[in-house]
């Protein structure tokens, strides 16, 4: 029929420019919607376990992933409810952690099967109505859990939880409505492979779909082993309507328009390119830290306590009990520090008040954790690039300023105390290093703007303009 050879024609030139389209655009933005989803889950999954409220899975470094595979869904035992939630998180986390690492994210690679395996993941914590009266039951114990140990999560800590809550649900419904795109390809792909397969092969009427459907489902049937893809009924009996109804002719016009790309917006000429991502990533590193500090503070705090228990007699311990009744200030706890320069090669020695310094720290947290929460891109698109260079460079500062500190007082710790308690001091090293990390890894960002900045200029120079993004 030479209506239908035209339309397979344009549906073929549709297909081709889609799937031009969902390489170059969509599946980047996949890819990241998956990293997103990861570490979202992976900050909420390594809080709580840190927290004691989660278990760890003994098994979870030994566990192989091979291909996606849905973790149980169904009811939790209430008497085992933390030990089988455990479990099933951390065989959620080494799903999610294959998908963003080792799965192959392609047009050819996501065939419908596999599109709903990545959905049946994506949806197994519904975070888009995270609350307790979900019918997920993983939602439900996930959500009543974080709840009832509302009480025992430091403010902290919650808001980090909400923070990433937060970015899951946005970025579920990101990766959701991409996953229904590749589907809607691949459903328009496996038709125009058959109708390629039937042509010419098939005599039917216009209308047989109305009265031989079954007779042409089988002789259809028959064509999928010739192309290499799996039978479906449902795929089938569209493309019977498209071709062999009356109202086939709409359906067809529909389907194509579905496959017209959206408008571009336009590249705008001769703007300044803008490199505000770099130094966006860098505040965002640093405010990773807040967490880490928090966990500091408590180690610090408990060393501290030991230290002074060494000190003070039977009286001294009356007069403090006092102190914090009547809520007066605690004495000063003052530490004598010694750093080495990095420049001078020579040591310094400070004396640093104990007390001071927790408020400090507890300070630092706070902004932090503010600035993680402010890291959003509307934050970052009205702040401009000096502001925000100056911002990242004054964060870095502080928090290299802090690591010395923390490392100093690490260091007298462990050096200071008597015998008797060294084994009650808690290291820090673990912490520092995470602190580290994120320095360099900040300053990292910074480098890249400024190298980025620089060859910018330079192209001017030479007359080359660059284009907005």
């Amino acid at each position: 029929m030479p209506e239908t050879q035209e339309y397979t024609r344009l549906h073929a030139q549709a297909l081709e420019a889609r799937q031009h389209w969902l390489e170059e655009t969509e599946l980047p933005r996949l890819k990241e919607g998956f990293r997103s989803l990861h570490m979202s889950f992976e900050t909420i999954y390594q809080l709580l376990l840190k927290k004691g409220i989660l278990q760890e899975d003994p098994y979870k470094q030994e566990t192989k992933v091979g291909e996606l595979a849905i973790p149980p869904t169904e009811a939790l035992n209430e008497s085992k409810k933390i030990d089988e939630l455990s479990i099933r998180l951390s065989n959620y986390d080494n799903q999610i952690d294959f998908l963003v690492n080792f799965y192959q994210v392609s047009i050819e690679f996501l065939t419908i099967d596999r599109i709903k395996r990545i959905v049946g993941l994506v949806k197994y914590i519904d975070w888009a109505h995270f609350n307790n009266a979900s019918p997920s039951h993983n939602t439900k114990a996930l959500a009543e859990l974080i709840g009832v140990e509302k009480g025992n999560i430091d403010q902290i800590s919650m808001t980090i939880i909400s923070e990433s809550l937060d970015t899951l649900q946005k970025v579920a419904g990101t990766i959701m409505g991409i996953l229904k795109e590749l589907v809607n390809y691949q459903r328009e792909y496996i038709k125009g492979r058959i109708r390629e397969t039937i042509s010419g092969s098939l005599d039917f009427a216009p209308d047989a779909g109305l009265s031989k459907k079954n007779e042409i489902l089988t002789q259809i049937k028959k064509k999928y082993s010739a192309v290499g893809l799996p039978f479906s009924t449902e795929i089938t009996e569209e493309l019977i309507n498209e071709d062999y109804t009356p109202q086939g002719k709409a359906l067809k016009e529909n389907i194509l328009k579905g496959l017209a790309l959206p408008e571009a917006k336009p590249k705008v000429r001769k703007q300044q390119l803008s490199f505000k991502a770099f130094l966006a990533d860098g505040l965002h590193i640093l405010s990773s830290v807040s967490q880490t500090i928090a966990d500091i503070v408590v180690k610090i705090d408990e060393n501290n306590a030991v230290m002074e228990s060494t000190k003070k007699n039977f009286w001294d311990k009356v007069r403090k009990a006092f102190q914090e009744m009547m809520r007066k200030p605690p004495e000063p706890v003052i530490y004598r520090l010694q750093y080495l320069d990095p420049v001078k090669g020579t040591s310094t020695k400070e004396d640093v008040n104990y007390y001071t310094l927790k408020a400090d720290l507890e300070k630092k947290i706070r902004t932090t954790a503010a600035m993680h929460a402010r890291s959003g891109a509307s934050r970052m698109d009205s702040m401009g690039e000096d502001q925000l260079l100056a911002f990242l460079e004054r964060g870095v500062k502080e928090i290299q300023n802090t690591h010395k500190i923390l490392s100093a007082l690490d260091e007298y710790f462990k050096i200071s105390a008597p015998p008797e308690v060294r084994d009650k001091i808690k290291g820090i090293k673990p912490e520092l290093a995470t602190i580290k990390n994120a320095i360099v890894n900040a300053n990292q960002k910074r480098y890249e703007y400024s190298a980025q900045k620089e060859e910018t200029e330079q192209l001017k120079k030479l007359g080359v303009d660059g284009y907005a993004q």
